[in-house]
């Protein structure tokens, strides 16, 4: 994954007098070393407006490419070969889209090979566990097949259910760095929203509980 690109500073406190600025200068400044980078929003927020910072479509594209194209045992009876995903940002649904081409071949009986492409819908979620941005509720929206017929249909539709629920349901898109997450700890911040935009995804900000 690339290398992290902390976001700036007054991105990041627009909420805390200047004094947090020094110190919060010098977390930023480590953040070199995260796996997955954040570039920085353009804006900076006037004071009391909620901070936020964009991932490039380019990073969430890197991030997808970490793991295919891949090779699965689906539905029991078929090898599935998903290949590199293709992505589109929806900000009218604010969502990601991800198509792949796919190959199945049956294994039990018929050894038939069919290929198609299976297009998913993502929305995105905050795992406070890891501080990590992650795909969430992951759906198939189309499955393209040429020349099948039932029953081979239908078990591939569910083929393309264990794609959405089994590879991409919790994919990791973003991960804070260390002293990003102890920076905005203290100033008792949480990510809070995430709004799909032509080039990527804006990340925002909200006091947490405690």
């Amino acid at each position: 994954m690339p290398e992290s690109e902390a976001p700036h500073v007054d991105d990041l406190l627009p909420l805390r007098r200047r004094f947090l600025l020094r110190g919060g200068a010098v977390l930023l400044g480590l953040a070199g070393a995260v796996p997955v980078r954040a570039a920085a929003d353009a804006g900076t927020p006037s004071p009391g407006q909620a901070p936020k910072f964009t991932i490039s479509r380019a990073q969430i594209v890197a991030a997808l490419a970490t793991q295919f194209p891949q090779r699965r045992r689906m539905a029991e009876v078929f090898d599935v070969d998903l290949g590199m995903p293709r992505l589109a940002l929806d900000p009218a649904r604010n969502l990601i889209l991800t198509d792949f081409d796919l190959v199945a071949t049956e294994t039990l009986f018929t050894r038939q090979t069919v290929r198609g492409v299976a297009g998913f819908a993502c929305g995105l979620r905050y795992a406070a566990a890891d501080h990590s941005v992650r795909l969430a509720r992951v759906a198939l929206e189309r499955l393209d097949l040429a020349g099948v017929g039932e029953p081979a249909a239908s078990q591939l539709q569910l083929v393309g259910h264990n794609v959405a629920q089994g590879l991409l349901e919790n994919y990791l898109v973003h991960t804070l760095a260390p002293e990003q997450v102890r920076l905005l700890d203290a100033m008792a911040l949480v990510p809070a929203t995430f709004t799909v935009t032509a080039t990527g995804i804006t990340v925002g900000f909200k006091p947490g509980l405690g």
